[in-house]
């Protein structure tokens, strides 16, 4: 399982710790509140839940006609062993959401308009293209850098 399923898989397990009973909407929008720009779908998030639930990590009931899901005693005890990996994470997710808001957010809407671009990127193009990619990384790395070498 990739690093990123894995982790979708404690983050969602945490925002059903964090509820007595909460349905799949409600986690799906946690998620959204939490990490901006992102919207899980519910093709990825059942199959989550649908694992958790095997798991024994939450149960699933019914609550006047709504399926909600809870934590099983196996659940907390396994969000409370793994404490450390989801203070982590959502460190990530605050580092993430921080740079989303300030640049991240317009970059993304570039790459999408260059992926749906009707456009023949042919090699002077694209070695433009390379060559602003290349010198914007370069100046990204050099305030990383900056920033690691404070104090």
């Amino acid at each position: 399982m990739n690093q990123l399923k894995v982790r979708l898989k404690l983050l969602v397990l945490y925002i059903i710790y964090n509820y007595e009973e909460i349905h799949g909407y409600g986690i799906k929008k946690e998620i959204q509140n939490l990490i901006k720009g992102y919207e899980l779908s519910p093709g990825s998030l059942y199959p989550i839940l649908n694992s958790l639930q095997r798991s024994g990590l939450i149960e699933k009931t019914n609550v006047n006609h709504k399926k909600v899901y809870r934590i099983t005693n196996e659940g907390k005890k396994y969000v409370e062993k793994h404490e450390k990996q989801i203070k982590e994470f959502l460190k990530q997710i605050d580092n993430f959401n921080k740079l989303y808001e300030n640049g991240l957010k317009d970059l993304f809407k570039l790459i999408k308009e260059l992926i749906n671009a009707n456009i023949d990127y042919d090699e002077e193009i694209l070695e433009k293209i390379n060559k602003k990619t290349k010198e914007y990384t370069n100046s990204i790395y050099e305030v990383l850098y900056d920033a690691n070498n404070r104090g």
